[in-house]
């Protein structure tokens, strides 16, 4: 990201986002979200995250899964990603990119970075991942669960 862009830092927007529902039903809603604040965590010195599943949890609920890679820390299990990605020639534009932590704003960049156009996490991003999904050109799924999920940014209108 070369490119240093200027972005709105409120405490709390309210966005209006697409809700797509299992059945297909769709709702545009009004959501607020929590501006980004760095925040460093550690516990005696070792920095601290959380990984909800792991890659053999995915594979019995979602399908097939071309490739996976965890690890303790979020960002970490990402550039394991992208790196095996590059070690066997899958190319990011031939699918999407599905994270089981939330849309932190690297974990966007990272996305952007490798080339992805679509990116679905299970929790909520607050605005400064959402304002470079849309400053890139990357669509933004969050909040992904069995019954629905909520699109914060489309512009390939791939939910239309």
């Amino acid at each position: 990201m070369s490119e240093k862009k200027n972005h709105k830092r409120a405490a709390i927007a309210s966005l209006t986002v697409m809700r797509l529902d299992a059945d297909g039903a769709r709702a545009k809603v009004s959501r607020s979200v929590p501006a980004e604040v760095p925040l460093a965590l550690t516990y005696n010195g070792v920095p601290f995250s959380v990984m909800m599943v792991t890659p053999e949890d995915l594979e019995d609920y979602a399908g097939d899964i071309t490739l996976a890679r965890e690890d303790v820390g979020r960002h970490n299990a990402l550039d394991k990603l992208v790196g095996a990605m590059a070690g066997s020639g899958l190319k990011s534009e031939t699918g999407f990119l599905l994270l089981t932590s939330r849309a932190s704003y690297e974990l966007v960049q990272k996305a952007i970075t490798a080339g992805f156009s679509l990116m679905v996490t299970i929790s909520a991003p607050t605005t400064l991942p959402i304002s470079l999904a849309e400053d890139y050109g990357l669509t933004l799924v969050a909040l992904a669960c069995s019954d629905s999920v909520l699109i914060f940014n489309d512009p390939g209108k791939l939910f239309q």
